[in-house]
């Protein structure tokens, strides 16, 4: 087993491939090979997995712990992607997805049935911990973007704002003109229509402006409800830290000794490298 194929098997969850995707493509009336390409990444991840869980079951007695909470991650990405048979018109496509996510989903039941309840415990507070730090370090470098956002897009005006501060601005530019030609001279008139003219210009740039920033801003981070949700769960940065750093903990101590002196070899040695938390 290769760590190239362990990188892609413990990708975070928002980069899996997902049924949704494949499906909102057909949707879309996407080409042939667009929507060939999306359902091959699909059938590409789904061989990983398998090929992953198969490696870890025939040496499971290396490290029955070991091996349930990476078959645990495995199965979470399977439920992630929510692949079926459906998803696939060829009948060897559909029967290996089906055999696929049976397998993973079996073996993972399996061990953890042989693990004492304690190490089940750290299982799982591993699971929820690995899968936790992608989304604190997701917020962490997206919360100020948004901050800023939502900061522009507060201080932007609304359109019915805009329209009422343009006839604002044309109501004072005509009451000065006729106050200038009535009152004052006519010839006073003209400064007074150019200075409405400019003021309107100055408005409506300033306006345009503030819109390339909110566009340019939104741009940073394409996916700001992810953020806004996680918002709602971290509060703060220095929350988000600390969660990151407890997460981390949790993890680098499921996995064990990352030095070369590790006793384990093969599939496990290979994942321990993998897991790399800095």
């Amino acid at each position: 087993m290769n760590a190239h194929a362990v990188a892609q098997s413990l990708q975070p969850l928002r980069d899996v491939a997902t049924a949704l995707q494949v499906r909102a493509l057909r949707d879309s009336n996407a080409s042939a090979e667009v929507l060939a390409a999306a359902l091959k990444r699909v059938r590409d991840e789904v061989f990983t997995y398998r090929h992953t869980a198969e490696a870890l079951v025939a040496k499971v007695e290396r490290s029955p712990r070991l091996c349930a909470g990476v078959l645990a991650l495995l199965a979470n990405r399977i439920a992630y992607s929510r692949v079926d048979y459906e998803l696939f018109d060829e009948i060897v496509d559909k029967e290996f997805m089906a055999q696929a996510t049976h397998y993973i989903s079996a073996q993972m039941a399996t061990v953890i049935g042989i693990l004492p309840e304690y190490e089940i415990v750290e299982v799982f507070e591993m699971v929820h911990a690995y899968e936790s730090i992608d989304d604190a370090n997701f917020y962490l470098t997206h919360c100020e973007t948004i901050t800023q956002l939502d900061a522009l897009q507060a201080a932007a005006h609304t359109p019915i704002a805009q329209k009422s501060i343009y006839l604002a601005i044309t109501g004072m530019t005509l009451a000065a003109l006729i106050l200038s030609a009535v009152l004052v001279s006519p010839v006073l008139a003209i400064p007074c229509a150019i200075a409405g003219i400019v003021a309107g210009f100055v408005y409506r740039a300033a306006q345009q402006r503030h819109a390339e920033r909110v566009k340019r801003t939104a741009a940073l981070c394409a996916d700001s409800n992810r953020v806004r949700c996680l918002q709602a769960r971290f509060h703060t940065k220095e929350i988000a830290k600390r969660e990151l750093e407890s997460h981390k903990r949790t993890v680098k101590a499921f996995f064990g000794d990352m030095s070369p002196t590790s006793h384990l070899s093969g599939i496990f040695a290979v994942i321990q490298m993998h897991i790399n938390i800095e």
